[in-house]
């Protein structure tokens, strides 16, 4: 069976936007009008926003009948399908496949969303993903007969119901264990019972028996030994209660790091990774000597992660680490080591975003950083280095003792740096007063009090902070 493109066999169309500085394309509409992130809900059964006949006359949207399948064409939401269940029509960002004699909708629309990962391969535009109408016309996909397609479709129907009936199943089983926790422990907030209270980071994080967590907040920081992923990567776990050899076990498990020099593959090991997360490259090199024949072992790394933007717009990460392991080993039965890890770094990070914000620019979108006289800078700066020492006896004691004596020196600071301000208004451009909402939501409740209410000023206000955002 062969592949058809989607514009041989269906009409494609784009939406629009009327003006949004005449009230009568808006006041009192009843035509729904979507946007694309509405196309979350895959079975679009409503819309947030109408238009009027006016306001659909003026604009390029065109009313899409039911079954119509909808694809977003920008933002966050590329890729993303919905299946139209009323008549309706939606803004330049959502394109409609129209229904048509020669293909099931609903066939249609299970198929694009199997394939949204390849759409989002083929989507261009960095930060801000984006596929055109021709794009979607030049899907090719594989067009059965149409008896065919409803047999599928109604197989696939079948496996939605099962799927939605086991999430439903799933929340009343989660209702149920909260409810019996409820019922075994008490309310965990209020605590009428009386229990204990541990911090999560006290119940285990330990590095050659040591536990790292943190004495004022229980936290581990990772930042700690950072980079040195050839040092630290591979724990022995003890999930939750599961008995451990070195600690009880808890309901944050147990994570034993082994940094003995003498355990680490002998020669050199050099490493190049690009990546795109908060950094881009890291580059490090360890040499182990592994145990020589005077019972002496060396092991020693060095690596540094760095990006001058990370994936996050604005931001920036420098980052290094080294580590230096000596072990003697007096014989079989005791072995006497010493570690040294120490990781300064100095990174910026990104702010939260709501999903008006995700939709206007994109997830990458930050809000923490900007020019100064001339300089990027960012508001958000994380500097740290916490150095560790450690020095451990290993004794064997016999065949159901062991000792292990365990020595551990810290010392360091860590700070962070953000923008602070008085008797202003909050200067972020994500404050929610600053998105087009703000004054999209006054006009409604204005118009929800008087529908002759005059809200050119709001309106103008919104196409202000609208035009910010574009």
């Amino acid at each position: 069976m062969g592949k058809v493109k989607i514009k041989e066999f269906a009409q494609v169309i784009t939406g629009g936007t009327p003006s949004t500085t005449k009230p009568e394309y808006w006041e009192g509409g009843e035509i729904p009008w979507l946007n694309s992130g509405e196309l979350n809900q895959k079975i679009v059964t409503k819309s947030r926003n109408f238009i009027t006949e006016i306001g659909l006359d003026k604009c390029s949207a065109r009313l899409m009948p039911i079954d119509t399948v909808l694809i977003a064409l920008t933002g966050s939401t590329t890729g993303v399908v919905g299946y139209l269940t009323f008549e309706a029509c939606a803004n330049q960002s959502v394109t409609g496949i129209l229904p048509s004699t020669k293909h099931d909708p609903k066939y249609l629309y299970y198929f694009l969303n199997s394939i949204r990962s390849k759409v989002l391969n083929d989507a261009y535009g960095g930060a801000q993903p984006h596929i055109s109408q021709a794009y979607v016309k030049d899907l090719e996909i594989p067009l059965p007969s149409l008896s065919t397609q409803k047999t599928i479709t109604t197989k696939l129907d079948k496996a939605q119901e099962i799927i939605s009936y086991n999430k439903q199943l799933l929340e009343k089983y989660d209702q149920l264990t909260q409810s019996l926790f409820i019922d075994m422990f008490g309310d965990p907030v209020r605590n009428e019972k009386g229990w204990e209270k541990v911090k999560l980071g006290e119940l285990g994080r330990f590095k050659n028996g040591l536990n790292y967590s943190k004495s004022d907040n229980g936290n581990v920081d990772f930042g700690n030994w950072g980079g040195l992923n050839e040092i630290t990567r591979y724990p022995e776990v003890a999930v939750n209660h599961s008995p451990s050899e070195y600690s009880f076990g808890g309901v944050s498990s147990v994570f034993y790091k082994n940094t003995k020099a003498s355990e680490y593959r002998k020669g050199f090991q050099f490493t190049q990774s690009l990546t795109n997360r908060n950094y881009r490259n890291r580059t490090s090199l360890r040499y182990s000597s592994g145990m020589n024949s005077n019972g002496w072992a060396f092991t020693l790394m060095g690596a540094r992660r760095w990006a001058q933007e990370g994936i996050q717009e604005g931001t920036f990460y420098d980052s290094y680490g080294a580590y230096v392991g000596i072990e003697k080993k007096f014989n079989d039965n005791h072995t006497v080591t010493f570690n040294a890890i120490g990781a300064p770094q100095r990174r910026s990070t990104a702010s939260p975003s709501t999903q008006e914000v995700y939709d206007l620019r994109g997830v990458h979108y930050n809000a923490y950083w900007g020019y100064q006289d001339g300089e990027r800078r960012s508001e958000r700066v994380k500097k740290g280095f916490q150095p560790l020492f450690q020095l451990q006896d290993f004794w064997k004691i016999n065949d159901k003792s062991t000792l292990w004596t365990s020595l551990s020196y810290q010392f360091g600071k860590d700070r962070g740096s953000r923008l602070d301000w008085q008797n202003v208004s909050n200067p972020s451009p994500a404050y929610y007063r600053k998105l087009p909402s703000y004054y999209k939501d006054k006009i409604n409740a204005a118009l929800a009090l008087d529908p002759n209410a005059d809200v050119s000023n709001l309106v103008e206000a919104y196409n202000v902070r609208l035009s910010e955002w574009q």
